[in-house]
C-alpha cells in the first residue's frame, strides 16, 4: 500500500520521502556501477534481492543532490523489478499451500519494493520541473522529493 499524508487543508496526498541531509554511503549514482551491481544480484535469492533494491531505490529517492542521470540510473531497475514482478505474479497464480520456499520468500518482502519503487518514478519528472524548490516555496498539497 501506498504512503499517504494529509496536508492542513485535509487534501490527501502521496506522501514522498524527505531528502537526507547527505547522500548515504553505500548509494551507487553511477549508472556502470549499478548496472555491475544489478548483475551480481543473485536471481535464486529473491528475498535477498528484494530487500537490496528496495534499500539502493530508498537511498536515490532521499539522496539531498540526485545524480545527473537520475532518470537514467531508474531505467537500471526496469529489468530486475519487472522480472520479480513476474515471478511474483506466477506464485501468486499458486494455492498457498502449494507456493515453495522461495516464492514466499519473493512474496513477503514484494510490496515494500512497490512502495519504493513508486516515489522513485513519481520523483523523477518532478527533479526536472522543481530542482530548487525550496521545502517552504513548494505548495502544501504538492509532497517534496
Amino acid at each position: 500500500m501506498l504512503r499517504t499524508a494529509l496536508s492542513p487543508e485535509g487534501k490527501e496526498y502521496l506522501d514522498i520521502p524527505q531528502p537526507l541531509i547527505a547522500r548515504h554511503p553505500d548509494a551507487i549514482v553511477n549508472v556502470r556501477e549499478l548496472r555491475s551491481w544489478l548483475e551480481e544480484l543473485p536471481p535464486t535469492n529473491p528475498k535477498y534481492t528484494i530487500q537490496q533494491l528496495q534499500r539502493q531505490l530508498a537511498f536515490l529517492v532521499r539522496d539531498p543532490q540526485p545524480a545527473r542521470r537520475y532518470e537514467e540510473l531508474l531505467r537500471c531497475y526496469h529489468e530486475p523489478v519487472a522480472t520479480l514482478q513476474t515471478q511474483a505474479l506466477d506464485a501468486l497464480g499458486t494455492q498457498p499451500v502449494a507456493r515453495t520456499r522461495n516464492q514466499r520468500d519473493l512474496l513477503e518482502p514484494f510490496p515494500g519494493l512497490l512502495q519504493e519503487n513508486w516515489p522513485a518514478r513519481t520523483c523523477a519528472p518532478r527533479r526536472c520541473v522543481c530542482p530548487t524548490a525550496s521545502r517552504q516555496t513548494r505548495p502544501i498539497c504538492m509532497p517534496p522529493c
